[in-house]
Formats: C-alpha cells, structure tokens, sequence
C-alpha cells in the first residue's frame, strides 16, 4: 500500500502529538534530574557551611585565649595604674614643700593619663564592680555558639 499524503495540517497535528507524548514520558526523569540537582546543590552547600562552622570554631578559640590574655593585662595594668596614682598622691603630700601643687593634679588629671588610659581604667572600674565588663566575659557571650563546653568551662575558671 502506498503512503497516504498527508495535508499540511495533518502532519503538524500528528507531529504535535508525538511531541506530547514524548514530552510526558520524559517529564518525570527531567523532574527527577532536577530534584537530584537541587539535592545535591543543597548537600555541598551544607558541607561547605560545615566546613564555615569548622573554621569559625577554631578563629573562636584563638579569639577567646587573645581575650583571656587582654583580661590580664588589662588587670594588671589596672593595677599598676592605681599604684601609680597612689604613689604619685603620696609623693605630692610627702614632697609638697620640693615639688609643688601640680603634681597631685598631674596624677588625676593629666592630659596623657586622662585620654590614653581612662578607657582602660573605665573597664578596669567597671569589672571591680562586678559588671561582665572583661574582655573575656564579652567575647565567651558573643562567641559561645562556636565554643565547646570544654573552651567555656577553662576560660570561665
């Protein structure tokens, strides 16, 4: 038998059909090729998030022992500084017939003391007065989702 012609019309709707069909069959492996995309897209982005995590733990940890040793320092410098301070008063009221009167005032209020150290001893006072002022204090609040219990309890202690 011989091939019937087909009009124009015809073949654009058989060709439509087949079209249809093949478009169905395959719709359910494009969907699954996209979910499987997705899903891994999501697998290395949380890998890579974990991987963020790791490293943010460890830059915590050197930040909590920077912190403990500003704590120390900070400290120590408050101490020194009010040994200063007593010492400087000390010697204005044994030496004040030698050294003058501008030197109490030297001791409270020079411009050098005021301004380069007043933010120290502002922290200093503040954590004699028990407010969490320390450096370390702070940092273990902000960084405690990135510390271990372990970290926590030997900064703490």
């Amino acid at each position: 038998m011989a091939k019937e012609k087909l009009s124009a019309t015809d073949e654009k709707a058989r060709l439509d059909a087949f079209y249809a069909d093949e478009c169905a069959k395959l719709a359910a492996a494009v969907e699954e090729e996209r979910r499987a995309e997705v899903e891994r897209k999501a697998a290395e982005a949380e890998k890579a998030r974990d991987a963020l995590r790791d490293e943010a733990k460890t830059h915590a940890e050197y930040l909590i022992d920077l912190s403990e040793k500003a704590t120390k320092l900070t400290d120590e410098l408050f101490r020194v500084l009010i040994e200063r301070r007593e010492s400087l008063d000390d010697f204005a009221r044994k030496y004040h017939a030698v050294a003058g009167s501008s030197l109490r005032n030297h001791a409270h209020r020079s411009h050098l003391y005021a301004s380069a150290l007043g933010d120290i001893l502002k922290l200093a006072h503040m954590q004699q007065r028990g407010a969490d002022a320390r450096f370390l204090d702070i940092d273990i609040r902000v960084l405690h989702g990135f510390l271990d219990a372990k970290t926590i309890a030997k900064a703490t202690a």
